[in-house]
């Protein structure tokens, strides 16, 4: 089975996220805004996971536990973060 919850230090280095805890932290919690059922406590930890439904489409093949390295593809623009699109 797929994993589907994520903390914060697992997002690190993902592409087209920022370097630090903080950001990460932040950016995680403006996705999540609204909606109910993403974000919870990690078990006997101060961590929270954020389910896989709170990350950019182009994000879900990084979060892949296959433990291979995605080949990058380009980014569609239903895909991409705003900040991703450059004109």
């Amino acid at each position: 089975m797929a994993k589907e919850w994520f903390t914060v230090k697992e997002c690190l280095g993902l592409p087209g996220f920022p370097g630090s805890e903080p950001a990460v932290r932040e950016r995680l919690y403006k996705y999540s805004e609204g909606k109910e059922g993403v974000r919870r406590k990690r078990v006997k930890s101060k961590a929270e996971e954020f389910h896989i439904s709170v990350f950019p489409l182009y994000v879900h093949r990084y979060l892949d536990d296959s433990g291979e390295e995605p080949t990058p593809e380009p980014i569609s623009l239903q895909e991409a973060e705003p900040e991703d699109i450059q004109e």
